[in-house]
């Protein structure tokens, strides 16, 4: 059996040991969003969370209280701010 390394914040996330299936929400699943999100809020690594799943790209499900679509929108408000600074 392979030994898995996670980073250290994983290990002092609120979320973690529980059940992963509350972070990535079907459509119109919002009482998991709900409970995603009101743990992350609690996190106090939850910026970590975030900031990995945004340098990652990660597409799928709640990230540092996020979700897909407003990780788009943070990534693209970043580009075009990195846009504009000088060369």
């Amino acid at each position: 059996m392979l030994a898995v390394s996670y980073p250290w914040w994983m290990r002092e996330a609120a979320c973690s040991g529980m059940d992963t299936g509350i972070f990535y929400p079907g459509r119109g699943d919002t009482e998991h969003l709900r409970l995603a999100r009101k743990t992350c809020a609690s996190c106090a690594v939850r910026r970590e969370c975030l900031e990995a799943a945004l340098v990652s790209g990660e597409h799928f499900g709640v990230w540092g209280g996020t979700t897909e679509q407003e990780r788009r929108r943070i990534r693209r408000r970043r580009r075009r701010a990195a846009a504009l600074l000088p060369q």
